[in-house]
């Protein structure tokens, strides 16, 4: 997960998830119920934005945590 500009990749259970992170903050408000976004687990201002919009941690593992957001 080196590209910053906003990745994405398959989670285990095969859907789509979008890298959010401070550059690209504003796509945060367009993602649809149930999308999953990965962040760093140290970029708390991000977590908090997705957290306000609607999205709960679902894996906190290692460096890169997982969120999804409700529908």
């Amino acid at each position: 997960m080196d590209d910053l500009g906003g990745i994405s990749e398959r989670g285990d259970d095969g859907q789509r998830s979008d890298y959010f992170h401070p550059g690209n903050l504003d796509r945060i408000k367009d993602a649809p119920p149930y999308a999953t976004a990965v962040v760093y687990r140290h970029d708390v201002m991000t977590m908090s934005e997705l957290a306000r919009r609607g999205f709960h941690l679902v894996d906190m593992r290692g460096e890169i945590w997982t969120m999804r957001r409700g529908g």
